[in-house]
Formats: structure tokens, sequence, C-alpha cells
């Protein structure tokens, strides 16, 4: 009797702990959405629209498409990058940069329709750094260049 409980219990764990190591199958629930008053950064899924596209490879990387929206004023020399944390590392790595320019208020871009995230990725950061317009100075003449600001956007995968 004890043996065919334990049995069961050992098969119950078994398919519990062998559940939670698939979580990882796709690493975030998407679409997953971030909003502050001036951004909305919107990671979804991938919009796979053309037959040499990259897609998922099960267990390495998954694919997902980044869409940025100005939700405040107009800015000007707006970038955004993507970075993910490397694993055994301070150090990020890289996934992207974009020199958008000028984002009118309202406006939506879809910055990339599919790129890769490792599956071992446990955080994404998506920074967005822009300007104010450019003013004059007390002169009349010369032109100065707007303020310069950046928000950084975290995503830590199935953690939404």
């Amino acid at each position: 009797m004890y043996q065919k409980i334990a049995c069961l219990l050992f098969a119950v764990f078994f398919l519990l702990f062998s559940s939670a190591g698939s979580v990882n199958a796709e690493i975030f629930k998407t679409p997953v959405t971030k909003n502050t008053e001036q951004w909305s950064i919107r990671i979804g899924e991938a919009r796979l629209d053309a037959p040499d596209m990259i897609k998922s490879k099960p267990g390495v990387f998954d694919v997902y498409s980044l869409e940025i929206k100005n939700n405040g004023h107009t800015l000007h020399n707006v970038t955004v990058e993507v970075y993910r944390d490397e694993p055994n590392s301070l150090t990020k790595f890289g996934l992207f940069s974009n020199q958008i320019g000028t984002i009118k208020q309202g406006q939506s871009i879809l910055l990339h329709k599919n790129f890769p995230l490792s599956v071992k990725a446990k955080e994404v950061e998506v920074i967005v750094s822009w300007q104010d317009e450019s003013k004059l100075a007390r002169d009349g003449k010369t032109k100065l260049e707007g303020r310069k600001y950046k928000q950084s956007f975290i995503f830590k995968p199935n953690s939404q």
C-alpha cells in the first residue's frame, strides 16, 4: 500500500517538475505592453509575412515584434535600443538599435516584425531616448539643441 502511494506521489512530482521546465516554450505570453505618460512599448507575436523571415527555434530562441507609440507630444531624435541579459554576466547583449527621428503625438511605429530572443533571457530592456524641439538662444540667432531625455522599460519573461 505504501509503495503505491509513494509511486503515485513520485509520478505527481515528476509531472509537476517536468511541466515547469517547459514553461519557457514561449518566453513572453504576448502581447506585453508597458505604458508611461510619454510611451507605450508593446512586445507581441512575430509578424511573419515573408517566407524568408526568421522563425522560432524551439529550445533556442523565440521571435517577437516590437511596437512603440508616442502617447505625449511630438519628439525629435528618437532612438530605441533593445538589450537582453547575458546568463552569468553583468553585461547586457544588444539586440538592435533604431534611430527613428521625429515621432508625432499618437504615432505608432513597428520597429521589428520579428526579432529573436534567446530562451535563456530573463530580462529584456527597451531604452527610448529623445530630445525636445530645438530653440533659439537669447540672441535670437543661435539655434540650441533640445534637452535630452530617456526612459527604460524592463520586461521580465513569464512574470508579466
